[in-house]
């Protein structure tokens, strides 16, 4: 993974936050294949494999990397927010069946995310669930904190950006800057922040090591 290979972890990192699963289990297209008209929705069944097989290879494997990059590091592990709300009515194009598929898979994916970091808890691995915080705010709420799908055309730093099927210009309506963007850009990138073990614990020094990205 290139944000564990850049150096950017150390003994002196105190602090490691990261969300992990979505651009491996490619949710994007999952939620394209679910858009009604476009081939229907993955089987879910499916869907479970390819989470429990993230977990073994990728997720587990993944955080044991990076704790023993930086071993003093608090990690914390954040999930993915069911992005639908259980509203019946509802003008997105993904069908009341699809919106229920993918959110019993982003808490399918909680489950195996919650109990790799439990399993890791003796190496400062723990869970945050963001699910609390968007209550009342995901895709059809009457108050959306979640962009629901628009149709509209592919643009560059978007989910989509290099395809252009039909399918594509149905997406997440806010576009993303890609990691890569983000490094070459203009700095708004998660920044990394060090200091010295001589000054580590001094009280109003403010972030200290600590590393952040969506990996």
């Amino acid at each position: 993974m290139p944000q564990i290979d850049s150096g950017a972890l150390s003994h002196d990192t105190t602090h490691v936050m990261l969300t992990l699963g979505g651009n491996y289990l490619k949710f994007d297209e999952k939620i394209r294949a679910c858009v009604m008209g476009m081939g229907g929705c993955p089987e879910e069944g499916a869907m479970r494999k390819e989470i429990d097989a993230f977990a073994e290879k990728s997720l587990k494997p993944t955080l044991e990397k990076i704790h023993k990059e930086a071993p003093y590091a608090g990690i914390t592990l954040l999930g993915y927010p069911r992005l639908f709300s259980d509203a019946a009515t509802c003008a997105a194009v993904v069908s009341v069946e699809g919106r229920a598929l993918l959110n019993r898979s982003a808490d399918y994916l909680e489950v195996k995310q919650r109990e790799a970091a439990e399993s890791m808890s003796a190496s400062n691995v723990r869970f945050k669930s963001p699910q609390t915080a968007f209550d009342g705010k995901r895709v059809c709420d009457a108050t959306e904190g979640i962009n629901g799908l628009v149709s509209g055309p592919v643009g560059g730093g978007d989910f989509h950006q290099g395809v252009h099927d039909v399918r594509s210009a149905l997406g997440l309506a806010a576009p993303r800057r890609t990691w890569k963007e983000q490094r070459e850009g203009d700095g708004t990138a998660p920044r990394i922040h060090r200091r010295s073990p001589a000054r580590r614990g001094k009280a109003g020094d403010g972030p200290r090591g600590e590393v952040a990205g969506p990996w």
